[in-house]
C-alpha cells in the first residue's frame, strides 16, 4: 500500500533539491549538503533506466573525487546558464519562452502562461528569487514543489494530483528535456551534466507516476 503522504513529501523533497541547484551557483554549504545525500540504487522495475543511471552518476560523483572545484562550479553555472563570456546561442538558458517561442526570447507566451496559474493558485513573487521570471526552471520545479506539499493537505488528493499532472506535462515537460541535452552539450562540469541528466529523467519518471496515482484513485473499487 503507498504512502501519500510520504511519497508526497519525498518527491517535493526532489523538487526543492532541483530548485536549489538551478536557483544560484552551488556555494560551500550546499555542496558539503550533497555529499551527505545518498540515492536509493536498488534495481526497481518501476525505476526508468536513465533515472537510475542518473542516481547512480549522483552518488559517484560524490564517493569519489572528480576534480572539479566549487569556483569551477560557478564558472560553470554562469557560462551554461546565463551565458558569461560566450557566443550567443551557447548556452542553455533556462526559461520556458526561450525553448517553446519562434524567436527562443524571455517574457513570451509561457511566461503570461504560468503567471496565470501561479496566481490561480495564491501565489505571488517569490522574494528569495525576485531576479529570477516565472517561467524559469528553479520557479517551475519551486512551483511543483508547492503543489505537493498542498496535496498532502487535501481531504481527497486526486484534484491536487491532477493540478500537479497538468503543470507537469504542460509545462515542464514541454521544454526542459530539451533543456537538459543542451546542458549536456554547453556545460563543462561533469556536477552539472548530471544534474542534467537527473532532472530530465526525474521528470519523466514523476510524470508516469502520476499517471499511475491518478489512475489508482479514479479507479472505484469493489
Amino acid at each position: 500500500m503507498i504512502d501519500l503522504k510520504e511519497l508526497m513529501n519525498n518527491r517535493r523533497n526532489i523538487y526543492q533539491l532541483l530548485t536549489r541547484l538551478f536557483q544560484k551557483e552551488i556555494d560551500t554549504e550546499l555542496y558539503n549538503a550533497l555529499k551527505t545525500i545518498k540515492f536509493p540504487t536498488s534495481q526497481d522495475k518501476n525505476i526508468l533506466k536513465e533515472y537510475h543511471s542518473a542516481m547512480v552518476r549522483f552518488n559517484d560523483y560524490f564517493e569519489y573525487d572528480m576534480g572539479e572545484s566549487i569556483d569551477d562550479l560557478a564558472v560553470d553555472y554562469a557560462k551554461t546558464f546565463l551565458g558569461a563570456g560566450i557566443a550567443q546561442g551557447a548556452s542553455a538558458f533556462p526559461y520556458e519562452s526561450v525553448y517553446t517561442s519562434p524567436k527562443r526570447m524571455l517574457m513570451q507566451d509561457a511566461w503570461v502562461q504560468v503567471i496565470s496559474v501561479y496566481e490561480q493558485n495564491g501565489l505571488e513573487r517569490n522574494e528569495d528569487a525576485k531576479d529570477l521570471l516565472e517561467d524559469h526552471i528553479a520557479v517551475e520545479l519551486n512551483f511543483m514543489s508547492y503543489l505537493c506539499e498542498c496535496t498532502n493537505k487535501y481531504t481527497e488528493p486526486l484534484s491536487g494530483l491532477e493540478k500537479q499532472k497538468n503543470f507537469l506535462n504542460t509545462h515542464l515537460l514541454n521544454w526542459v528535456p530539451q533543456f537538459c541535452l543542451d546542458i549536456k552539450q554547453y556545460a563543462d562540469t561533469e556536477f552539472y551534466r548530471m544534474v542534467g541528466q537527473l532532472t530530465s529523467t526525474f521528470l519523466q519518471l514523476d510524470s508516469m507516476m502520476l499517471d499511475q496515482l491518478i489512475m489508482s484513485l479514479d479507479t472505484p473499487h469493489a
